[in-house]
Parts: structure tokens; sequence; C-alpha cells
């Protein structure tokens, strides 16, 4: 495991200079509200990831007053850089790369706890998240068709002649096939150790599945067929007289099929919890089965969310296993064991 040992902080949110040393396996960030403890968790997502669950423009990450920021991180045998001024650009031991996998983590915030009762999109948002960090072509296609997405939609509002519609509409099904191709085998990986470990949060039999359903029917997930798909199944005019993209993998469903009925429905809030407990111990058990690295944990204030047992079961997958960044404004929601196992750093206001 290549630990974090310390992390250096400067303009960036709300702090002006500061520097977090002797990081240890279980860390624990406790203030009150507003102080910065949700800015520290997206500098390390940042500086692991290279991504934030906040989605922010550059400039949002620079402190008011500022033109620029910059976050550095050390790790036990690499030194990672984030620098923002007009762009973010990120350095790994003097030289500027994306080192996209290098330093794998898992973020946890309490807007995911939504994820099972929330719309489509915080789902595929999850999936995609995780083969991004798994796999470059993952990342580097979901970008692509993302781009051409926007590109389409843009053309479609500011209206467009079916000529150039269809020259898009090209770019969208390569990169769109191969992004459903990437999700498909993604969700078979995730299925058995999402059962896996909603059984042992849960301590029932009750039988989880997650499931992926394309916007148009597909009937073998070979790259060439599903190209042909989406290809004959485009309405051209339909998207012209609606000035929208309706079809492709942003349209795609996935579910969480909780015994035999959609957890959309069904599911009371505690099995949501478990479900989505389940999800992310998943994220960390796969990571590290398939790029041999151990994650980072991130919990953004989600001990106040659970309750005590699921607390338990979450602390005791992840504690010696990965490190872990946990904050909070209170400190009971952990048991004195725990805290005596803990590096609890204390978070002012700068």
């Amino acid at each position: 495991m290549n630990k974090l040992k310390n992390i250096k902080l400067e303009n960036f949110r709300n702090y002006s200079k500061q520097s977090f040393d002797n990081l240890s396996d279980f860390n624990i960030l406790v203030g009150p509200n507003a102080v910065g403890k949700t800015n520290f968790i997206e500098a390390v997502q940042l500086v692991t990831e290279l991504s934030s669950f906040r989605h922010p423009k550059a400039i949002d990450l620079i402190k008011e007053g500022e033109e620029w920021c910059r976050v550095e991180a050390s790790f036990e045998d690499d030194n990672a850089i984030l620098f923002v001024d007009n762009k973010k650009t990120y350095k790994l031991n003097g030289k500027h790369t994306r080192y996209k996998g290098k330093f794998p983590s898992v973020t946890f915030t309490p807007d995911e706890l939504m994820m099972v009762k929330g719309g489509n999109s915080p789902k595929r948002d999850a999936v995609d998240s995780l083969g991004s960090q798994l796999s470059k072509n993952y990342y580097t296609v979901r970008k692509d068709y993302a781009k051409a997405l926007r590109q389409k939609n843009k053309l479609l509002k500011d209206g467009v002649n079916e000529e150039t519609l269809n020259s898009i509409n090209d770019v969208m099904v390569i990169t769109g096939s191969q992004l459903i191709c990437y999700r498909n085998e993604l969700i078979k990986k995730i299925k058995p150790l999402l059962q896996s470990f909603y059984k042992q949060i849960t301590g029932s039999d009750e039988e989880l599945e997650i499931t992926y359903e394309t916007s148009f029917e597909v009937d073998n997930f070979n790259r060439d067929n599903v190209r042909e798909c989406f290809k004959n199944n485009i309405d051209t005019e339909e998207e012209i007289h609606k000035k929208s993209s309706l079809t492709g993998p942003h349209k795609d469903q996935i579910r969480f099929i909780l015994n035999k009925k959609n957890a959309v429905d069904f599911a009371s809030q505690g099995q949501q919890r478990s479900i989505v407990l389940a999800f992310k111990l998943t994220e960390l058990q796969l990571i590290e089965n398939m790029l041999n690295k151990v994650p980072i944990l991130l919990l953004d204030d989600v001990m106040s969310e659970l309750d005590a047992t699921r607390r338990k079961m979450l602390t005791k997958f992840v504690l010696g296993k990965t490190q872990t960044f946990v904050t909070t404004t209170n400190l009971d929601y952990f048991d004195q064991e725990l805290l005596n196992k803990s590096n609890i750093i204390e978070i002012i206001k700068n």
C-alpha cells in the first residue's frame, strides 16, 4: 500500500497554507461545519483519483482573492502535485503527467446515500467513475463520448441539418458502443461482490442484483453488434424535432434489484443504505483485485448518516486494510477502541 504520508494545501478553497503531516492508517478529521473538512477530502481525491465529486471548474478550487492554488501529496514512494491557475496541471515525481490509476481512491459522501432512490444519472456516474479508475481506456472513452454528446446537443439546440448531425453521430456510435461494452463487463464483475457484501452487512438472505439495460435493444454485447444496433436506433428526424440526443449510453438504465423487485420502489431506508454501503465496499475490493493496489478511502460526514451497526461493519472492513480519512462534527460516532487506533486531526477555521 503506497500510503499518503502528508499533504500540503496552499490557496486551496478556504485554506491559505496548511500542512497535514504524519498521516496514519485511520485518520479522523473533526471540527464544526464550514471549517474545511470536506475541502480536505476533495484535495485528497484530486491528487489520487484526479477528479472531484463536486465537479468544480478550475477557478472554484482557488481561494478567493488568489490567482492559483497548489496541493502537494507525499506518498511512501512518490510525490504528486496539483497546480491550478486557469486549468489543472499534475506532476508526478517532478514530471508533468496525468497519472490516472496510480493512487486509486474511493469517496463516500452523504449525497451518495440517495443513489438507490435517485435517477439513473448517479448510478451511471458511480459505475463509470469506478471504471475510469480501473482502466485508462474506459476513462478515455467515457470522456470522448461526453464531449461528443455535448457537441451534439449544442448543435441540436442551435439548429442543425441532417448531414452535419450524421457526421457527429458516427463519433457517438463509435465511442458510445465501446462505453456500453465496458459498462456491461464491469457490471458483471460488480454483481457477485455486491451480493456478497450486502449479505455480510445485513446478515440476511435477501438477494441483491445490479442490472444494466441499454437505451436500445442489444442481443449480443459484441462491439460490432452494439455499434450496428446503436446506429440503427438513432432517429435523426426525431432528435432534430426534440432538439435533444435521445439514444445512447447517457440514457442507459442501471438498477438495484432487491428480492426481484426494483429497489427504487420497494427498498426501505435501511436497505437503501445497506445497498450503497455494499457498493462502496465492492468498489474498494474490485480496485484491489484488478489493479493490485489498495485504494484510499475518503468518508465525508457519512458516519452520522449510518446507524451503529453499519458504522461498525464499515470500520471493521477497512481498519488495517486501507488508509482511511473520515470527517465528522462529533467523535461520539466512533467507539473508544477505534478512537484509540486513530489519528485525530482537529480542523479549525482558517
